[in-house]
């Protein structure tokens, strides 16, 4: 089943890469709808205090039941979309040429092309990503800009952390043929979190 899922990748790179993409992205989308449902519930708990009164209570997201109610689909499948277009058309193409730029696998081409991954496709791809999913859902152009300003620079320490450690071992170790695939499934986890800054305006408002 697997040699049969390479294959395929193979044959239909563009095509299967993008499925994947779409797949996982609006997963991990749902999966951060699922998240900001949980932590409104919290907000939207009372409770009766000794004198009858009632007060807010806030603390960790609770385990509420998630509905269609609660689901964005527009939300969701912009997400997917992103995906699909990530993981079908700029994965392969950049990790490909960063590999035909440094040839080889050995220590000082692995971290060059793994530093130059996060400050070029990283911030690319984190800052379309995240503009296209408020222009999809219908936010005004200039909200969504300046949304993604703020927003850039936490996300770009937080993908240094987390990608370069995953560049060193997928131009290290995992094969080009199936790298945009493990790309993907890495993003799945990470869009989860984009996902969450992505839609975090009413938040940044009212810091602001």
């Amino acid at each position: 089943m697997v040699l049969n899922a390479k294959n395929q990748i193979q044959r239909r790179p563009a095509i299967a890469h993008g499925i994947v993409g779409f797949v996982l992205f609006g997963a991990s989308d749902a999966f951060a709808q699922k998240i900001e449902a949980s932590v409104k519930g919290d907000k939207m708990i009372t409770r009766t205090s000794k004198k009858g009164s009632t007060e807010e209570t806030s603390g960790q997201p609770s385990c509420i039941n998630f509905s269609m109610d609660h689901f964005d689909i527009i939300r969701f499948l912009s997400a997917g979309t992103v995906g699909a277009f990530f993981g079908g058309c700029v994965y392969p193409f950049a990790y490909k040429r960063l590999d035909l730029i440094w040839k080889g696998k050995d220590v000082i081409s692995i971290a060059k092309k793994s530093l130059l991954e996060v400050f070029t496709v990283g911030i690319f791809a984190n800052s379309v990503s995240m503009g296209a999913r408020g222009l999809l859902t219908g936010k005004n152009p200039i909200e969504v800009l300046s949304h993604v300003w703020e927003e850039m620079r936490d996300v770009t320490f937080n993908d240094l952390r987390v990608w370069f450690p995953y560049n060193v071992l997928a131009f290290g170790f995992i094969p080009i043929s199936i790298r945009p695939a493990t790309t993907s499934l890495m993003e799945s986890a990470w869009q989860t979190y984009i996902s969450l800054r992505s839609n975090a305006y009413e938040t940044n408002h009212t810091q602001a």
